[in-house]
C-alpha cells in the first residue's frame, strides 16, 4: 500500500502541470496514511526490542541507516535545483541560502523562511523521525493507557492548530504552521502504534483478499466529495478514521496485484525522497523554456522520476544502507 500512497503523493504534486485534469487533488492525505502506518510498523518491528534496555541506541541506528542515505541524496538534488533557479533569477547567493542549505543537509527546518525549501517533502521525513524518536525513548516506560492519554492530547492540539490554520494541508508545511506537524505526525503515528498493540490481539479478522481496502485508499485521495462540510474535517476524517481502519483489515489481506504492489512499494521512499526536485527542473522549469505540450511533459516527468527512483533505490540505497550497516550496527 506505500507505493499506492506514494503515487498518489506524486500524482498530487504533479497535478498542475496539467490544469483540468488533477487525478490526486487529496493527495496530500497520503503522508497522513504514512504517518499511521509507519506508527503500525515500527510498533510490529521494533516494538518488542524497545521494551529492552541498551536498544534505544541500536533503534536510532537502524533508523539512520533506512532514512538518511535517500534523504541525502534528495537533498543534494534539491540544493542543484534551488542553486539553478537562483542562478535563472539572477540573485547572488545569500547568508539566508548559505544557511537554508547547511540546514537541509541535516533535515533541520528553515523556520525563518519555509521549513524545507530546497526539498519541501522532507517536512514529514523530519516529523517522522521526531515521532520515531520520542516513542522509542519512553515506549518502555509506556502502558496502552499512557498512549491514550498522550494521544488525547495530541488530537486536542491538532484541533486547535487546524481551526488556526483552516487548512489541513499547511500543517507542518508552512512557516506559519510548521509546528502543527508534531501534533499532525505524532498522534497519526501513535493511532498506528495503537492498532498493532491494542487492537489486532484482541479481535480476530480473517485473512483474506480485500482489494476494496486498495481501492478505498485510492478514491479518498481522488474523489471529490459533493458537500457543504468543511473540507478540513473531512480531511481530518480520513486521517484519523478511515486509514487506520484500511491499514487495520490490509493487515490481515493478500496484496492486490502483489507483483506491481511490491515494485512500487519498493520504490515508495525512493520515489517520495526525490522526486520534487525532477519535477522542478522538468515541470517548472523546462517546461516553461520550451512550448512543449503539457502531456508531453507530464509523460516524460513521470517517466523519468520513476526511473530514477528505481536506480536511486537499486543502485544507490541499497549498497549504502548495506556499507553503513556493516559499519554501525
Amino acid at each position: 500500500m506505500r507505493g499506492w500512497a506514494a503515487l498518489a503523493v506524486l500524482g498530487y504534486h504533479m497535478g498542475p502541470m496539467m490544469p483540468g485534469w488533477h487525478t490526486f487533488p487529496y493527495g496530500y492525505l497520503a503522508v497522513d496514511f504514512f504517518f499511521v502506518l509507519s506508527g503500525f510498523v515500527i510498533a510490529h518491528a521494533y516494538g518488542p526490542t524497545l521494551k529492552k534496555s541498551g536498544s534505544f541506541r541500536s533503534f536510532l541506528a537502524i533508523r539512520f541507516i533506512r532514512l538518511y542515505p535517500l534523504l541525502f541524496l534528495g537533498t543534494i538534488m534539491g540544493i542543484i535545483v534551488y542553486a539553478i533557479r537562483l542562478n535563472i533569477a539572477n540573485q547572488s547567493l545569500s547568508h539566508d541560502d548559505i544557511l537554508i542549505v547547511f540546514f537541509s543537509l541535516f533535515a533541520i527546518p528553515a523556520i525563518w523562511i519555509d521549513p524545507f525549501p530546497v526539498n519541501p517533502p522532507v517536512w514529514s521525513l523530519f516529523w517522522e523521525v521526531v515521532s520515531n524518536i520520542l516513542f522509542a525513548f519512553f515506549y518502555r516506560y509506556l502502558r496502552i493507557r499512557h498512549i491514550l492519554l498522550v494521544l488525547f492530547f495530541l488530537l486536542i492540539w491538532l484541533a486547535s492548530a487546524a481551526l488556526s490554520s483552516g487548512s489541513w494541508l499547511e500543517l507542518g508545511t508552512v512557516r506559519e504552521f510548521w509546528w502543527a506537524g508534531l501534533p499532525r505526525s505524532g498522534s497519526l503515528f501513535l493511532i498506528g502504534v495503537l492498532i498493532q498493540v491494542a487492537v489486532l490481539p484482541r479481535i480476530e479478522i480473517q485473512t483474506k483478499s480485500r482489494p476494496w481496502v486498495y481501492i478505498i485508499l485510492i478514491l479518498s485521495m481522488s474523489v471529490s466529495i459533493p458537500t457543504t462540510f468543511p473540507r478540513i474535517w473531512l480531511d481530518a476524517i480520513c486521517a484519523i478514521f478511515l486509514f487506520p481502519a484500511i491499514i487495520l483489515f490490509a493487515a490481515n489481506s493478500y496484496a492486490c496485484l502483489p507483483r506491481i504492489s511490491h515494485f512500487f512499494g519498493e520504490l515508495s521512499y525512493p520515489l517520495y525522497a526525490t522526486h520534487m526536485p525532477i519535477l522542478i527542473i522538468f515541470g517548472g522549469i523546462f517546461a516553461r523554456l520550451t512550448n512543449i505540450e503539457n502531456l508531453y511533459i507530464f509523460i516524460s516527468t513521470l517517466s523519468i522520476i520513476i526511473s530514477y527512483s528505481y536506480f536511486a533505490h537499486r543502485y544507490y540505497d541499497i549498497p549504502v544502507r548495506r556499507i553503513l550497516t556493516t559499519k554501525l550496527c
